[in-house]
């Protein structure tokens, strides 16, 4: 009898040893950080390649990817982007050839960003387009010199069109914290600096309000 009672704990104990470590493993699968490789056909005999890193954690999936592009024969590095809940992240990106550079558009939920590189591999281009960076553009500041965008996460940026090395990028934001506030929206031409590989503002568009909030009456 004692020997049955034994093998019963016994059985036990290893159901809840195997449990455990079961748990953790997929604790471990679905947390914790998995690498893998990738390989992107952009057609025109250029190819998207590197790295991508998947991970997780009680709120948001996480993928991180590197970029490499292999194109003219040669292979040029185009930085990486982390991607929030983007399980088609791929979908987001575009590239654009310039007569001497390569330049990757990735829209990484809610902001665009832009990498690039020379075709000689000197210069280098990596910028994320925020709203609220607008404050420090002095061709905005000059507009605009109030309703500047708020430092919340309360906004984003989404490039509309290339024509001719103008970039034109369309933005949202809001103007206060609190009611009463409104919400704008506004576009702004960009040209790439070919010998400096930066973005250089050309021109600010006239914004609109595509949302007001008021101010609650106070009760009497």
């Amino acid at each position: 009898m004692k020997n049955l009672w034994l093998k019963i704990l016994l059985t036990i104990a290893a159901l809840i040893i195997i449990g455990i470590i079961g748990l953790f493993i997929l604790i471990k699968l679905a947390f914790g950080t998995s690498t893998s490789s990738y390989e992107i056909d952009l057609g025109d005999d250029k190819k998207l390649f590197g790295t991508e890193s998947y991970s997780a954690d009680f709120a948001d999936v996480f993928y991180g990817a590197h970029f490499n592009l292999l194109a003219d024969n040669d292979t040029f590095c185009l930085g990486s982007a982390l991607f929030i809940d983007q399980p088609n992240w791929r979908d987001s990106l575009k590239l654009f050839e310039l007569d001497d550079w390569f330049v990757l558009q990735v829209s990484a939920n809610p902001l665009v960003e832009f990498h690039g590189v020379s075709k000689n591999h000197q210069l280098t281009l990596d910028t994320t387009l925020v709203p609220q960076y607008l404050r420090k553009d002095t061709v905005f500041s000059k507009k605009y010199q109030t309703q500047v965008p708020m430092w919340d996460n309360d906004g984003l940026s989404r490039l509309d069109s290339v024509k001719n090395n103008f970039w034109y990028v369309s933005y949202t934001y809001k103007d206060n914290y609190h009611p009463p506030m409104n919400y704008f929206k506004l576009t702004v031409s960009y040209l790439l600096n070919s010998k400096t590989g930066k973005l250089e503002t050309q021109h600010v568009y006239d914004r609109e309000i595509i949302k007001h909030i008021a101010k609650k009456e106070e009760p009497n």
